[in-house]
């Protein structure tokens, strides 16, 4: 499985929300990612099957706060919003390693831009 949908902002910016109520980039970026792997889980854990996560050196630039993508702020930065949904990637992919490692192959591929 390759993770690696992404948006860098929503097509109004800042400030717009998934249908569940989430930021527009943390939803797309991390939570669609987080749903998959929970859908596909058990068969990827049955077939020893491999995660690549697409991430991307921005996520050193980020600063963790959840309270900032779980409610949609117009005044928040976009890159701020996407670095933290990088960093979410990165934390994920950590996470899924250190729980299925026996399981899954994992990749982690962070993009230079």
């Amino acid at each position: 499985m390759v993770l690696n949908a992404g948006i860098a902002q929503g097509p109004s910016g800042a400030g717009e929300t998934s249908k569940d109520g989430y930021e527009i980039v943390f939803a797309t970026n991390h939570l669609g990612h987080f749903a998959m792997f929970q859908q596909l889980r058990q068969f990827l854990v049955e077939s020893q099957g491999r995660v690549v996560t697409v991430a991307s050196m921005v996520h050193k630039q980020a600063r963790l706060n959840l309270d900032r993508v779980a409610v949609a702020d117009p005044a928040a930065s976009t890159r701020d919003l996407y670095n933290t949904s990088k960093l979410c990637n990165i934390l994920f992919s950590y996470e899924v390693h250190r729980r299925y490692n026996q399981y899954v192959s994992l990749s982690n591929s962070a993009i230079f831009s």
